[in-house]
């Protein structure tokens, strides 16, 4: 009984070792530009009138849907997704080379008077982001 040469197994192991790669860097090229296509930063958030006032700048590649996209939006740990500006669409960057468009996404009141400081957390997708600011 007679194998296959060692010229026809290296060639058979190289074309496995190839497919493998390809496929990983398909799975993760998709996954990658994934997590980016809804990313955002906080651009400025601060206290007026007994009201925390919070901006944010789409910094992904898709438009961010505030209705839609944002998954928790909380105020010292508490839920402040009702008072999120649902009309809001900001668009993306061209490319994703510079910062989209910045707009108001948080308008809360501060139950009381706007002292100390206040704790932001935002979320969209993967993508969470905590500021804190002093009123």
């Amino acid at each position: 009984m007679r194998g296959i040469s060692p010229v026809i197994a290296t060639i058979i192991l190289l074309l496995i070792t190839i497919a493998l790669a390809g496929a990983a860097w398909t799975y993760f090229s998709g996954y990658l530009g994934a997590q980016i296509a809804k990313d955002f930063l906080i651009a400025s958030a601060f206290c007026s009138d007994n009201r925390i006032l919070v901006y944010i700048t789409n910094t992904g590649i898709t438009p961010l849907n505030v209705s839609a996209d944002f998954v928790v939006a909380m105020v010292n740990n508490r839920d402040v997704k009702n008072d999120l500006n649902k009309t809001l669409v900001l668009k993306s960057s061209p490319g994703g080379t510079i910062p989209g468009e910045t707009g108001l996404v948080l308008n809360t009141s501060c139950d009381g008077t706007c002292t100390g400081t206040h704790f932001i957390r935002l979320v969209v997708g993967s993508r969470e982001i905590t500021r804190s600011i002093v009123c």
